[in-house]
């Protein structure tokens, strides 16, 4: 939720812009090690549930079927939403999920600024003359819940023009949060279309020059 001064990262341009939205992501079980990550897909899922009973069952339903209606985009709502090398470093494929989900994060900003496509609950665009980034980016996550009509269910209208809003973004230089090994937080500039510049941007997270080379044809392998 946001609060006093909460801003957040624009993975286009590697700048801080206000956070002015609430995103949630479905929990079926909690346990002490319990991760969840929060998402635009995962508020997708939320938005499936609606406002009745929370059931666990339900809950797997929902995050499933956001998962296969973005099958195309490779979308994983149980991976990190950053290139984690602190806790997956010597797990390329897991990089690999994980990047991906920073390119369609990258493409979500890019449709909210670029796209008519995507629309608020009185029809008017994202994109629309005056609005600020955080205002784009906030309706663009409400647009794309609004796709979900029930737990297994979607709108047609409403799904295909989310997808042609995401699909015509075309991602090449994003900035990506990666979680260094000691655990710091860093951003890391790319084309993630090229395995040498993912390959470079690894190694100026950290990631060992041999342990990049070898890794980074298997990350770009799970990207879409």
């Amino acid at each position: 939720m946001a609060g006093t001064a909460s801003m957040m990262t624009d993975e286009t341009t590697g700048t801080d812009v206000p956070y002015a939205m609430t995103m949630r992501a479905l929990v079926p079980a909690v346990s002490a090690s319990t991760t969840v990550y929060v998402t635009p897909f995962s508020e997708m899922a939320a938005a499936a549930m609606g406002a009745g009973n929370m059931d666990a069952d339900k809950m797997r339903q929902a995050m499933a079927a956001v998962q296969t209606l973005m099958t195309g985009m490779g979308i994983d709502l149980t991976v990190a939403p950053m290139i984690d090398l602190k806790n997956n470093g010597t797990d390329s494929a897991m990089l690999g999920r994980q990047a991906n989900m920073v390119q369609q994060l990258t493409r979500v900003m890019m449709a909210a600024r670029n796209s008519a496509a995507l629309k608020d609950a009185n029809d008017i665009s994202c994109n629309a003359t005056g609005t600020t980034t955080s205002q784009q980016v906030a309706c663009a996550v409400g647009a794309m819940a609004a796709v979900m009509t029930g737990v297994t269910t979607s709108d047609p209208t409403r799904t295909a023009a989310m997808m042609a809003a995401l699909t015509s973004q075309n991602v090449t230089s994003a900035y990506m949060p990666v979680m260094k090994a000691d655990g710091t937080l860093t951003m890391q500039t790319a084309n993630m279309t090229s395995s040498q510049s993912m390959q470079s941007a690894m190694q100026g997270a950290g990631m060992p020059t041999t342990a990049a080379a070898n890794s980074v044809n298997i990350m770009m392998q799970g990207m879409r």
